[in-house]
């Protein structure tokens, strides 16, 4: 996989899961336990993933590698879902 500054805008689960290292279903799995952002849909209701899913992807790998995968998704959501609420946050989220 290329580097980040080299990615597509737009990847498909596929292209996530291999830079992710991830397979595509985990992906589809992690998605809807809301441990990286739900994805944009395109006409044909296939998946559009940017950079900023791998990168979570690969985040939470590092945490869950540290913490175990279930804390590690507990404190993805918390801080996900928390930060919403602070100022500083809407900066990194443009869905708060």
């Amino acid at each position: 996989m290329p580097t980040e500054e080299a990615w597509p805008q737009v990847m498909s689960t596929a292209t996530v899961a291999a830079a992710s290292g991830y397979s595509v279903q985990q992906v589809r799995d992690l998605e809807a336990l809301g441990v990286i952002p739900a994805a944009t849909r395109a006409p044909n209701g296939y998946r559009q993933f940017a950079a900023e899913h791998v990168r979570g992807l690969r985040a939470y790998r590092d945490l869950a590698r540290a913490v175990g995968a279930v804390e590690a998704r507990r404190l993805v959501m918390l801080v996900t879902y928390r930060c919403r609420s602070f100022p500083f946050c809407r900066r990194a989220d443009p869905r708060a």
